[in-house]
């Protein structure tokens, strides 16, 4: 079960990819935007699509792992069809929180005075006031970022309890099954841990800079 979301994850990411190196890339080459006004729209809805994948995916892993662990018999109820049905579920939810931005996204013009140039760049939001960005990057910052990892880091310190409650339930020469059950899913809890922090760490500075800049937008 765990690697219908592990492929869903990795197809968020794979998506993610495509749409971030061209337009990363070509930022190095030109301060204008290459992609015209349909790249605009398009481009940042992949996206965060992608990004929301990827951060509810792990999510659901944790809650996953959480009835894996903390409630095995209902793991066993679970059919793979619920599985893929919340994992369509997943990219439903992303496509639609999504949306606003392909709606708002547009090129936008600004002007240089002090060296008597022009150029034009794609942002999700109008630049009419310093509220606009203040509200996208908090909005982003909760929604894809803080509320997701509060809700995982839940599900852990549950399943972090009942690992070490079952450890301390099992008899010094132990069962060997029931020790070997428990190894397993203390490994696989670990892979998912080291996704949800990768994803962690290197999101944090993004959201940070985002953040920043749309304070200091006038700067």
């Amino acid at each position: 079960v765990p690697n219908l979301f592990m492929s869903s994850l990795a197809l968020g990411d794979v998506l993610l990819l495509v749409t971030c190196a061209p337009v990363d890339a070509s930022r190095f080459l030109s301060e204008e935007w290459l992609f015209g006004r349909v790249g605009c729209k398009v481009l940042p809805f992949i996206q965060l699509t992608s990004v929301g994948v990827s951060v509810f995916t792990l999510t659901a892993l944790s809650a996953d792992r959480y009835r894996a662990i903390v409630k095995p018999l209902d793991i066993q109820t679970s059919s793979t069809t619920s599985i893929i049905l919340q994992a369509a579920l997943i990219w439903i939810f992303s496509l639609i929180l999504a949306i606003p931005e392909a709606v708002y996204s547009d090129l936008h013009t600004f002007f240089i005075p002090s060296t008597n140039e022009s150029f034009t760049t794609c942002a999700p939001y109008p630049h009419k006031s310093q509220l606009h960005p203040q509200i996208h990057s908090m909005a982003s910052f909760l929604i894809f970022y803080i509320i997701p990892l509060v809700v995982i880091s839940v599900y852990y310190t549950f399943i972090a309890r009942s690992l070490l409650n079952s450890t301390s339930d099992l008899p010094g020469e132990g069962n060997v099954q029931a020790r070997r059950q428990v190894e397993s899913r203390k490994r696989l809890a670990k892979t998912v841990l080291v996704f949800i922090g990768l994803f962690a760490v290197c999101w944090l500075p993004s959201h940070i800079i985002y953040l920043y800049r749309s304070y200091h937008y006038n700067q």
